[in-house]
C-alpha cells in the first residue's frame, strides 16, 4: 500500500504515518486508514457495529495537516465525522448490512469522512450536502474478504472509505456537483444499500446524545464478535487454574445473525475456531497471531479440531447491542465448565480503566518507536485541544520506523511463539523465539523457524548492506594481521568472529554518537559484517597457522622459512645437525644472520623460543621413526631457505 501511494506521487501536503514522507491528503487517508484497521484491535461501536475511528481519524489528520487547522478543530471533525457514520449506521440497519453482505464501517464511514473533511474545509451546508451526496456515489465495501487469508482486503475497507470521503469533500469544495439529498427520492442509500430504512437514527437526539463515548476498547486482535468469547474462556481458565492440555473441546454459542461472521472462515482474524484455540493456548490473541499459522502448534491444532461454533437463535434478542457469549470447556477429567458473557471488557458496560487503556497503548507502541517518542505521541494526543497546528503530532506520526527514531529494544521482541504443550503461560506472560517449541524432523523445524519467526520480519530487515560488508572488510583485514603476528609468534591460531562483533558495536555506537552514522546495525547486517570479517581470520589463524606447524612436523625441521623471518616476528639461526638421514645439509638450512632489531633484549626471548622450537621438532622426529619407511622417504624434504 505504501509503495502504491509513493508511486502515484502527489502533493507532499499530508503525513504518510510511520513512512518518513508527505503525499496528498486523497492518498494519505487511503493508505493510513488501511493501516488504522490492519491490526483489527482499534475501538469499535458495538450495536453499530463499526469501526469509525478507523476511518475518520486518518481523514481529519490528512485534511487538517492540508488546511493547516488547530487541534481543536481537528478534534471536532472527528467528533462529527464519528458521529456521522454512527448515525448512518444505524439508519441502515447494521444487521441488514451485514445480510446483504456489505461492511458498515466502510458503507456507512465514507459519510463520517465526508462529513469530517467537509467541516475541515469550511463547506457551507450547501456544499456539505453535495459531499455527503457524493460520498454516497462512491460508498463501497464487501464482506468478501472474509474469504482472503491474507488480511489485506479487510483493511482496505476503511482505508477507501476515507479516501472516498476525502474525495467528495475535495470535489464539493471545488464546486463539482452531487446529490444533495443521499437519504431521500428514488435512488436513495437506504435503497442501495441495506433495503431497511430507519432515517429517523440520522438527527434523532442531534447535538444532545453523542456516539464517541459508547465506542469499546479492544483487547484481542480480533474480531469483537470473538471478544466475549474469549474472556469467558480466559476467565475459566484463569478461575480453574486450567492448561490446555486439560481441555478436550470447546463450544461457543453465539446469536444465529452474527455467527456467520465468525464461523470457519479462511480468515483467521473472524474465525471463531482458531481465535479461541489460540487464546486457550496463549492467553491473548495479538497481531503476531493472526500473521502467523498458529495450528502448527499440536495443541492450537487439536483444540481446533474439536471446537463448534453453535448459532444460537435464543441469543438474537439482545443482538446487536450485545455480543452475548456462551463458552463450554469439556475437560478430560469428565467435567464440563460453562461461562456467559454479555459484555465483553473495555466496552461502556464492562470498561477498563484508565491504566489499562495506557498499558495497551505501551504494549502496541513497544515494539515499533522507542519510549520516548511514544510518550511524546502520547502528550501530543492529550493536550491536542489545546495545540495551535498539527505540525508536532503529525512530525512524530510521520518518523520513519527503523529510522533515527528506531526502537531500542530487539527487533524480536513482541513475536511470542509458544510455550510447550503442558505449559502454557498466562496472559501476562510472553515467551520469545521459543524453538523448543517446534515440533518434526530436523526439516521441519527449520522450515517451522522460517515460515513463523523469519519470514515477514527477518526478510524484511537489512541484511547484506554495503556498510555490513565494508565494516567485516576493514575489520577481517586488520585482524587478519594481528592473527599472524600472534600466530607466528606463539603457534596460535584464533578465529575473529566474536572479535569482530565487538568492534563492530563499539565502533558503529561511536559513530552513532558523534552523528555519522544515522541508524543502527541490525542483527542480520550484522552477520553479514561477522561472515565477511571471520573469512579473513580464519583463513589466517585456522590455516595458515595450522599449516605451519604441520609444515614444521612433517618436515622433521625446527627452522622457519626465510619469508616468516622477515616478518620480523621468529628470528632464526643454524641448528646443529640432528643426525637424521632426511635433514637437508647444514649448510642448506644455515639461516642469516639476525636483524638488528632482534639483537639486544630480543635475544633472551629468541633463545627461549629456539629451545621451545626444538623441542617440538625432536619430539617429531621421535614420532616420525614410528613411521613406514615408504611413507617416510616419499614425504616433503626440509627445503633450504
Amino acid at each position: 500500500m505504501m509503495r502504491f501511494v509513493r508511486e502515484l506521487g502527489g502533493t507532499r501536503e499530508s503525513t504518510l504515518v510511520g513512512q518518513g514522507a508527505r503525499t496528498s491528503c486523497v492518498d494519505a487517508a487511503l493508505a493510513n486508514g488501511t493501516l488504522a484497521y490492519y491490526c483489527d484491535i482499534e475501538p469499535l461501536h458495538v450495536g453499530a457495529i463499526l469501526h469509525a475511528l478507523a476511518v475518520v481519524v486518518p481523514t481529519s489528520l490528512a485534511v487538517a495537516e492540508r488546511e493547516e487547522s488547530d487541534g481543536r478543530r481537528f478534534l471536532a471533525s472527528v467528533v462529527l465525522g464519528v458521529e456521522v457514520a454512527t448515525r448512518v449506521s444505524y439508519a441502515f440497519d447494521p444487521v441488514a448490512l451485514y445480510d446483504r453482505g456489505f461492511h458498515p464501517s466502510a458503507v456507512a464511514g465514507v459519510f463520517g469522512a465526508a462529513a469530517a473533511a467537509g467541516y475541515l474545509f469550511r463547506l457551507s451546508p450547501e456544499r456539505q450536502a453535495v459531499a455527503l451526496g457524493l460520498a454516497m456515489q462512491q460508498a463501497s465495501g464487501l464482506l468478501a474478504w472474509a474469504n482472503d487469508p491474507t488480511e489485506h482486503s479487510r483493511p482496505l475497507n476503511p482505508g477507501l472509505a476515507a479516501r472516498n470521503g476525502t474525495t467528495a469533500a475535495c470535489l464539493a469544495r471545488l464546486g463539482f456537483g452531487g446529490p444533495a439529498t443521499p437519504f431521500e427520492g428514488k435512488y436513495d442509500a437506504f435503497t442501495a444499500f441495506s433495503g431497511s430504512a430507519n432515517p429517523d437514527a440520522l438527527a434523532d437526539g442531534w447535538g444532545e446524545r453523542f456516539h464517541l463515548p459508547d465506542y469499546a476498547y479492544k483487547l484481542y486482535a480480533s474480531c469483537a464478535f470473538t471478544h466475549p468469547g474469549l474472556d469467558a474462556l480466559l476467565g475459566l481458565v484463569r478461575d480453574e487454574q486450567l492448561t490446555a492440555a486439560q481441555v478436550e473441546r470447546i463450544v461457543l454459542r453465539f446469536p444465529k445473525s452474527g455467527a456467520h461472521m465468525i464461523d470457519d472462515n479462511p480468515l483467521k482474524s473472524h474465525c471463531a475456531q482458531y481465535i479461541l484455540p489460540v487464546g486457550l493456548v496463549f492467553g491473548r490473541v495479538i497481531i503476531d497471531d493472526i500473521l502467523f499459522d498458529r495450528t502448527r502448534h499440536p495443541e492450537v491444532a487439536r483444540l481446533r479440531r474439536g471446537m463448534t461454533l453453535v448459532h444460537d437463535p435464543e441469543l438474537d434478542a439482545s443482538y446487536p447491542a450485545r455480543y452475548t457469549s456462551i463458552v463450554e470447556l469439556f475437560l478430560k477429567d469428565g467435567r464440563t465448565l460453562t461461562r456467559r458473557v454479555e459484555h465483553a471488557r473495555g466496552t461502556r458496560e464492562n470498561p477498563l480503566t484508565a491504566d489499562e487503556v495506557r498499558d495497551k497503548y505501551a504494549r502496541l507502541t513497544a515494539p515499533v518507536v522507542p519510549r520516548a517518542r511514544s510518550e511524546a505521541i502520547r502528550a501530543a494526543v492529550d493536550g491536542i485541544d489545546r495545540a495551535p497546528g498539527l505540525a508536532r503530532l503529525a512530525g512524530l506520526l510521520r518518523q520513519k520506523v527503523g529510522g533515527p527514531g528506531r526502537a531500542t529494544e530487539p527487533p524480536w521482541r513482541g513475536w511470542c511463539l509458544w510455550p510447550m504443550p503442558g505449559q502454557e503461560r498466562g496472559p501476562s506472560e510472553v515467551t520469545a523465539l521459543p524453538v523448543r517449541g517446534f515440533s518434526g524432523t530436523p526439516e521441519e523445524i527449520e522450515r517451522q523457524w522460517y515460515e513463523q519467526v523469519y519470514r515477514g520480519r527477518g526478510d524484511r530487515m537489512p541484511q547484506l548492506t554495503w556498510r555490513a560488508v565494508l565494516m567485516g572488510s576493514a575489520l577481517g583485514g586488520v585482524l587478519s594481521l594481528t592473527n599472524l603476528y600472534i600466530g607466528l609468534k606463539a603457534g596460535w591460531g584464533f578465529g575473529v568472529a566474536i572479535t569482530a562483533c565487538i568492534l563492530s558495536y563499539a565502533i558503529w555506537s561511536a559513530l552513532l554518537r558523534i552523528g555519522v552514522a544515522r541508524t543502527p546495525m541490525t542483527i542480520l547486517e550484522n552477520n553479514c559484517m561477522q561472515s565477511t570479517a571471520s573469512s579473513a581470520g580464519y583463513s589466517t589463524g585456522g590455516t595458515l597457522i595450522s599449516a605451519f606447524a604441520a609444515y614444521m612436523l612433517i618436515n622433521r625441521t625446527s627452522d622457519v622459512p626465510a619469508r616468516h623471518a622477515r616478518l620480523g616476528v621468529l628470528p632464526r639461526r643454524a641448528r646443529r645437525d640432528h643426525g637424521d638421514p632426511h635433514e637437508a645439509p647444514d649448510d642448506q638450512r644455515r639461516a642469516a644472520p639476525l636483524p638488528e632489531r632482534h639483537r639486544g633484549r630480543r635475544n633472551a626471548r629468541a633463545r627461549s623460543m629456539r629451545r621451545a622450537a626444538g623441542r617440538c621438532a625432536r619430539r617429531g622426529r621421535s614420532a616420525g621413526r614410528a613411521w613406514p619407511r615408504s611413507s617416510a622417504s616419499s614425504g616433503p624434504r626440509a627445503s633450504s631457505s
